[in-house]
């Protein structure tokens, strides 16, 4: 779908946004990618983001200041946003990117001049994190190889509810993973985790 991805830049809010009306299900819904600073530069084509002939160890973009605010439908897209910071020696600031979906233009939009706010970023943080520990918490293994018991304990059922529940895809199938037996497998995990999701 990607040469149907139209993006647009709003000035206002200095917010990257993005659609699809190709899509049938989220034709009207609308992607933005946002900062908690003025942009210094933006670009929707990963041909300027990665360079002619560049690569994603090395992207042109982070070796020269400023991107040509390219955003037109038909590139490759992706977003890119950069700001300009300056740091004196010792000092710390704090810099945030909002990255989310509305259902139309105007909530897309609502939804980044309302995370831009300090206090409501952090507050969604913060309860975000304390989801993710709950769940993850749940159910634990403690084995001899602490590699292990991170891939158990935290990642494999991040991944799963994540991207196989929520978001109907993964590595190998983009599809949709509707099936019965995917189902069966994916919700597995999550019988002692998350009964009701499972149910």
């Amino acid at each position: 779908s990607r040469p149907f991805i139209i993006p647009e830049f709003d000035a206002d809010t200095q917010a990257l946004l993005a659609r699809n009306p190709y899509n049938v299900e989220f034709g009207e819904r609308v992607a933005f990618a946002a900062a908690s600073r003025s942009l210094h530069g933006l670009t929707a084509d990963r041909m300027e983001f990665i360079g002619r002939l560049g690569s994603m160890r090395r992207p042109a973009a982070l070796w020269r200041v400023g991107l040509d605010r390219r955003f037109l439908p038909g590139l490759d897209p992706c977003a890119a946003l950069q700001v300009h910071v300056d740091l004196e020696a010792g000092e710390t600031q704090e810099v945030w990117f909002v990255l989310g979906q509305g259902r139309d233009r105007e909530e897309a939009l609502d939804l980044v001049r309302r995370y831009r706010d300090a206090d409501v970023a952090r507050e969604a943080f913060a309860s975000t994190v304390d989801l993710w520990n709950g769940l993850l918490a749940r159910v634990t293994v403690d084995a001899p190889d602490t590699a292990l018991n991170v891939l158990l304990n935290r990642w494999l059922l991040y991944q799963n509810l994540s991207s196989r529940i929520w978001g109907r895809s993964a590595f190998y199938q983009s599809s949709g993973a509707y099936g019965f037996r995917d189902q069966l497998q994916d919700v597995m995990a999550l019988v002692h985790a998350r009964p009701e999701e499972a149910r």
